[in-house]
């Protein structure tokens, strides 16, 4: 989860809901045609090894992995994530996820792909961009990162209430043939709120133990949740779009 942070595209969605065509008594209409066909969902390279040892057990980046999510926004839309993950150039890692509403792509369609290192037990973010349709307007993003761009800290600091690191990022969007950037580079702060017990579609009859973390985005304030041997698994933000792991190949670890 597979954590999320292309942010314009992020602020787009959440207001999507409140744009679309209604008819005449109310209901919402979803008889509209794009000119787009809706890609396929992405699948692993490789079949997923059940012997790959991650850096990290709360982000394996596992090659093969295939997860899905279910995402809905404060709006209400709902849309279905596909996230895999596939080997890279140079001890790498490449995800790629595909988000797309469930209204057949009337409102939504993103393929996002993030290049991860490891060092030590640390995930490094190296690459982020995404491009899709918002509404049937074309979009994309480019996030040059701030150097050494740690997205996850390693286990033995995860684990310990209050830590804290951030990274920032500069950003590139096109949307509808308009390219713009912030003026300023947008910094995301992240911070350890401890472990709690929760409970996933995939594994109803098991209580997972989550290291809950706190994302701060300017004033956007979400809750992310990892579990060791899964990696990403929900998203909690204060403005009420949720995300949540609904299937995996994946299987956590006690």
């Amino acid at each position: 989860m597979r954590a999320i942070p292309v942010i314009i595209i992020l602020t787009a969605i959440a207001v999507i809901g409140c744009n679309t065509n209604t008819n005449t008594n109310g209901n919402q209409n979803t008889s509209r045609t794009f000119s787009q066909p809706v890609p396929e969902a992405p699948k692993p390279k490789e079949a997923l090894d059940p012997s790959f040892t991650s850096c990290n057990p709360y982000y394996p980046l596992k090659p093969g992995s295939r997860t899905k999510y279910t995402q809905v926004t404060s709006s209400g839309l709902v849309s279905d994530m596909t996230v895999v993950v596939d080997r890279g150039d140079n001890n790498t890692f490449i995800e790629t996820s595909q988000t797309v509403d469930n209204r057949g792509g009337s409102e939504l369609v993103r393929k996002e792909e993030r290049t991860f290192a490891c060092d030590g037990g640390r995930i490094i973010l190296l690459a982020e961009k995404s491009e899709g349709r918002i509404q049937d307007m074309p979009s994309s993003i480019v996030n040059n990162l701030s150097p050494n761009a740690v997205f996850l800290l390693d286990p033995a600091s995860l684990v310990k209430p209050g830590t804290t690191w951030s990274y920032s990022l500069t950003q590139t969007a096109t949307s509808g043939g308009t390219t713009g950037s912030p003026s300023s580079p947008i910094v995301i702060n992240f911070e350890v709120k401890g472990e709690e017990d929760i409970t996933l579609q995939p594994f109803r009859n098991m209580k997972l133990k989550a290291v809950k973390v706190e994302r701060k985005v300017g004033t956007n304030v979400s809750y992310d949740y990892f579990v060791k041997g899964l990696g990403f698994v929900k998203r909690e933000s204060v403005e009420g779009t949720r995300i949540e792991m609904t299937e995996t190949n994946l299987t956590p670890m006690q």
